[in-house]
């Protein structure tokens, strides 16, 4: 049977592990963490989970059926602030001391960094093909990488401040990013022009992400709204979603 999985982060130690179906898959506490986990992702097949928090520098590989902690991806020099599998099973990690790092999840073993921002590197996100990574950083600046080479092929500026987030259309012909100078910029990954600004939010943008046919992006903010855009209208202030009594993350 399918399983729909999510999971929840708390601002304790630890990672829960949650479905949709609680009668076929329990609850799940993960132990190990030192302190708040920043960044969750799931790999390809399911079947491993990747963290990383604060104070340690370092990323997490879990077993999701068992629970268990396969290993431990050490190399970084500061913390590590997102963390993101490719389709063939590649994990990057993103750091606040301004690398990105490469890894075979199987062998543990750092593959190539990528080299470039001048600032802590806040988001990262793979291509839907996995052939390019972009990221976004506190040097105001979107890069986009060639994952085989470690190659820089795109720097995008227009920001104005620290770059929160970043998220590839289902496409992959364009990028969004968001930014703690409250706006949401699309990027046309081929012509490396800028397509649109979005302003609505008034406070930093921590999270994007496009809808599944591409037309429209959803984004959270420290302003504690949730708001959707379609991506051919510039000119909306986005529709509020949801709000919350706290910032949305």
């Amino acid at each position: 049977m399918n399983h729909r999985v999510f999971i929840i982060i708390y601002v304790v130690i630890f990672i829960c592990l949650h479905s949709t179906s609680v009668a076929e898959l329990p609850f799940r506490i993960w132990r190990g963490h030192p302190d708040r986990v920043l960044a969750v992702t799931f790999s390809p097949n399911g079947k491993i989970l990747a963290s990383a928090g604060i104070g340690e520098n370092a990323i997490g590989l879990w077993n999701v059926q068992s629970g268990a902690q396969i290993s431990v991806l050490e190399g970084h020099d500061n913390i590590v602030t997102s963390v993101a599998f490719n389709k063939n099973g590649l994990l990057a990690s993103a750091s606040e001391d301004e690398t990105i790092k490469l890894w075979n999840v199987n062998s543990g073993k750092e593959l190539r960094r990528f080299l470039g921002h001048s600032g802590q590197i806040a988001a990262i996100d793979f291509s839907p093909d996995g052939k390019f990574l972009a990221s976004g950083a506190n040097d105001q600046l979107v890069k986009i990488w060639d994952v085989e080479t470690g190659k820089e092929i795109a720097t995008f500026e227009g920001h104005n401040d620290a770059v929160l987030s970043v998220d590839f259309s289902p496409d992959g012909k364009f990028l969004a990013s968001g930014s703690a100078d409250g706006t949401i910029r699309l990027w046309d990954v081929a012509t490396q022009k800028e397509l649109g600004v979005y302003m609505g939010h008034n406070h930093y943008v921590w999270s994007i992400a496009f809808s599944p046919d591409g037309s429209k992006l959803v984004s959270g903010s420290w302003d504690k709204t949730v708001r959707v855009w379609d991506i051919h209208d510039e000119n909306t202030t986005g529709n509020i979603l949801a709000t919350f009594d706290a910032s949305v993350l």
